[in-house]
């Protein structure tokens, strides 16, 4: 079991860098920044695939 797995299945918790390095999240936010970053994942979402889909590089949500 992956270390990501284990906190997923098991409820643990771990500090923003930790996850990051674990892999349950790919991007860490400051949090004065999280309704912005929000606002633009939900507007990336919005505009549907587009070149999701033809194998652009991986995190490259919406910059």
């Amino acid at each position: 079991m992956s270390e990501a797995e284990g906190l997923t299945f098991t409820g643990s918790q771990a500090m923003a860098d930790e996850a990051l390095t674990i892999g349950p999240v790919n991007r860490v936010v400051p949090a004065a920044g999280v309704q912005a970053e929000a606002h633009a994942w939900a507007a990336w979402l919005a505009r549907g695939p587009g070149d999701r889909t033809t194998g652009g590089e991986r995190g490259d949500r919406h910059r």
